[in-house]
């Protein structure tokens, strides 16, 4: 009879292993579907390339439980003030929409993004004190 060995090591890993962020989501969303029959979480995004196929900025987020959870948006210093920010997050509203969720969920540090994100709408549901260099992290929101 053959033992089974239950023993895991750890690994880490910086950036992330290759295929661990869809193990991660795929049991998150495993778990959610048993305990409440819910949607897997799906990434999207929106990219802004140049004419030769250069990233330039852009925004991926998560349809997350009726709701969108922009994870990372970036638009270049150069193209700042052109409204690229604001088109990307339009067609994030649009996507919202489409698919009927309430609300769309983003964080920003002090020192990143607050006011574009307060100029679009977003208020914030709180704050949390006491990062590196007195950063502020605001949890933001937008109802749709």
């Amino acid at each position: 009879m053959m033992s089974q060995n239950n023993t895991l090591t750890y690994h880490f890993s910086s950036p992330v292993e290759d295929g661990l962020d869809q193990y991660l989501s795929d049991g998150i969303s495993a778990l959610a579907f048993k305990k409440r029959g819910l949607a897997p979480l799906i990434s999207h995004s929106y990219a802004l390339k140049n004419e030769v196929g250069e990233f330039k900025g852009g925004v991926e987020f998560y349809l997350n439980y009726g709701g969108i959870y922009i994870s990372w948006l970036y638009v270049e210093k150069a193209y700042h003030g052109q409204g690229y920010g604001g088109q990307l997050m339009q067609r994030v509203e649009t996507f919202a929409k489409e698919k009927g969720t309430r609300f769309i969920d983003v964080c920003t540090m002090d020192f990143e993004a607050l006011d574009f994100y307060k100029k679009h709408g977003y208020v914030v549901d709180f704050e949390r004190h006491g990062f590196d260099g007195g950063s502020i992290l605001y949890f933001m929101r937008k109802k749709i």
